[in-house]
């Protein structure tokens, strides 16, 4: 004999692994996306350093050429959310089966979402593009 709430823990448990494993699997994309965004932001600084030396040397304070750097990351960002939105629509639809109480077209879910990602976006640039600001025009131009 068990009680009715043992019998619903129990009946639940699969669905409660599902949430977690794909809770887990969602913030490790959003990881490997953070880490991406800032691998390619850091890459653009070192590549475009004598640029942005120039810059500096001519006259742009370190918040133009942080927004700069920001702006890249962000138009990534902007590509990523322009692909990434209709694919998601379509998925969503497909795994309508394992959602539970959540619809998959559900627009403050769609905002959370993309508000997770476009922090998550600012953050992952934000370190490469003050590196950039501090960027010394003498030692760019010698390179």
């Amino acid at each position: 004999m068990t009680t009715l709430d043992e019998r619903l823990a129990l009946s639940l448990h699969e669905e409660r692994f599902r949430a977690v494993l794909a809770s887990v699997f969602g913030v490790a994309a959003l990881v490997l996306a953070a880490v991406g965004l800032y691998s390619l932001t850091a890459r653009q600084v070192f590549e475009r350093r004598q640029e942005i030396g120039i810059r500096a040397a001519l006259g742009a304070r370190p918040r133009h050429v942080r927004a700069l750097m920001l702006r890249d990351g962000l138009i990534a960002l902007g590509m990523g959310l322009a692909i990434g939105m209709p694919a998601a629509y379509a998925a969503a639809h497909s795994a309508r089966a394992l959602l539970f109480g959540v619809a998959p077209t559900d627009p403050h879910l769609i905002l959370t979402a993309v508000g997770v990602l476009a922090l998550t976006a600012l953050l992952a640039s934000l370190i490469p593009a003050n590196r950039a600001s501090r960027i010394d025009p003498s030692v760019a131009l010698r390179e």
